[in-house]
């Protein structure tokens, strides 16, 4: 009655202030974020026993990698007693974040191995036949850089980002970057690079030669190319009465008489090469290889499922190995080339492919 004012009104209006703020934390806890159905089980199960993960926790699983988040929740399931399970949560997150940056950091990437695998792919002896990446096409090939960032092997030597492929394969022969850097495609005259057409153009060449005809007339089917290897002695040399002697003498062991044509199927024959580690084995990828082994690898492999000899590898561990160590991979893409040629005929192709390298080459290896 003496005028003070009774502050009703101020306390009245307080709550009626702060309510909005409490109202938007309600929201907030009561948001719904979305995690992979593995990691909800896991909330789910350790909620059962007791360890109830929620508010921020869960939105910071969601956010993060859920193999990094299955991590944390199994180790918090494995911890009998945990004083406060979301500051655990929080924790382990925290942990995982800092040691994948520290582990991606501390290993530089191998640019030279990133762009001879990139290489590959787009090469003559995998695109082909590389329906997955050819579908992932426009009508001009242009291949999205995202698409082939979580190739396994290319996850193997370290590649997260399209950035990385796009500094890796600057100055490639094989492959060019559009305007953006964001999508890829093989250069035009890969196919000029490619070493299994190098190896055809020169069997091509060879076999003009050895026929005699001139290179114009090669395509026409009228140079008899099957007549150099059949074992006829050169008719400038040999007269006809001698071309069935050239036969026997194969047989007789007697090479100093045959001509030097009719000698090749007996230095096969007689050129055994040693059975080598990994004999029957399905042959082994590598990685750390030049472009040009790289092509003749995926040649064998590719050979390996056409379904040409039966069993599930008719070229074995110790073919690979040792027609990478024959040195010329050229050279040996172009036996292979043979030996698909040959076809069935070939009994045994891993024997036939492994005598004829070592026939060759043997004293290289």
């Amino acid at each position: 009655r003496r005028g003070t004012k009774r502050p009703v009104a101020e306390e009245a209006a307080t709550p009626e202030a702060k309510r909005p703020a409490a109202c938007a934390a309600e929201d907030k806890s009561k948001e719904k974020v979305k995690v992979s159905p593995a990691v909800a089980a896991k909330i789910k199960f350790l909620r059962e026993h007791g360890k109830a993960v929620g508010g921020a926790s869960i939105r910071e699983l969601a956010k993060a990698d859920p193999k990094d988040a299955l991590i944390v929740l199994t180790a918090l399931g494995n911890k009998e007693q945990v004083e406060d399970v979301n500051r655990f949560v929080l924790l382990g997150l925290k942990r995982r974040a800092g040691s994948a940056a520290a582990s991606v950091a501390a290993k530089p990437l191998d640019k030279d191995a990133i762009r001879t695998q990139v290489d590959y792919y787009f090469s003559e002896d995998n695109y082909p036949n590389d329906t997955f990446l050819k579908s992932k096409a426009d009508e001009n090939g242009w291949i999205r850089v995202a698409d082939i960032v979580p190739f396994k092997k290319l996850q193997a030597l370290g590649v997260k980002t399209v950035d990385h492929i796009v500094k890796a394969i600057q100055g490639s022969p094989f492959v060019v970057l559009n305007s953006d850097m964001q999508r890829i495609r093989r250069k035009q005259t890969v196919g000029h690079n490619n070493p299994r057409q190098q190896a055809a153009a020169t069997r091509s060449a060879v076999a003009q030669q050895t026929a005699g005809s001139p290179p114009a007339k090669a395509p026409t089917g009228k140079a008899p190319i099957g007549k150099a290897p059949i074992g006829k002695s050169p008719g400038a040399k040999a007269p006809v009465g001698k071309a069935p002697v050239a036969k026997p003498a194969v047989t007789k062991s007697a090479a100093s008489t045959a001509s030097p044509a009719a000698r090749v199927p007996k230095a096969k024959a007689g050129a055994v090469a040693p059975v080598g580690p990994g004999a029957g084995k399905p042959p082994q990828p590598r990685i750390d290889l030049e472009f040009d082994e790289l092509a003749l690898q995926g040649k064998l492999i590719a050979m390996n499922k056409q379904g040409i000899w039966p069993g599930p590898h008719p070229f074995d561990e110790a073919t690979l190995t040792l027609c990478l160590k024959m040195g010329d991979p050229q050279r040996a893409m172009e036996i292979l080339d043979e030996a698909e040629e040959e076809g069935t005929a070939l009994e045994n192709p891993a024997s036939w492919v492994q005598n004829k390298v070592w026939s060759e080459a043997r004293t290289r290896l």
